[in-house]
């Protein structure tokens, strides 16, 4: 269970990386990190549908300037794994995917918690 936990949260942590350090191939979506993190956990069919369900939900989330909203990486990921790990339907995971996706964002990169791109009187 905890090898599983570290290899999600590595496949999470490495698509977001792409979006700073690469060529922004957009790997931090739900549609792509939800049949990843199905694939790592033995469920790709139930990854694919909660991804797919997930990018419609946030396909229009724009990060602009200081504004935030859910990240829909991480929301993905943590649904899929709570889905799989939980036997939770398809349904029970969107509903989980919403709330936690906002948490997740205050801390993360594309954030309140990211001040490098502020100027200091904002």
């Amino acid at each position: 269970m905890l090898l599983k936990a570290f290899l999600v949260a590595f496949a999470m942590w490495a698509c977001h990386l792409t979006g700073y350090h690469a060529p922004n191939m957009m790997l931090d979506r739900p549609i792509f990190l939800g049949p990843l993190v199905g694939l790592i956990l033995g469920n790709f069919e139930l990854g694919c549908i909660i991804g797919a369900q997930l990018e419609l939900i946030f396909m229009g989330v724009v990060f602009v300037g200081s504004a935030t909203s859910a990240d829909p990486g991480a929301s993905a990921a943590i649904a899929v794994s709570f889905a799989i790990l939980n036997n939770l339907s398809v349904n029970e995971a969107i509903a989980v995917a919403t709330p936690i996706g906002y948490p997740v964002c205050l801390g993360n990169c594309h954030g309140a918690g990211d001040r490098r791109n502020l100027h200091p009187d904002d």
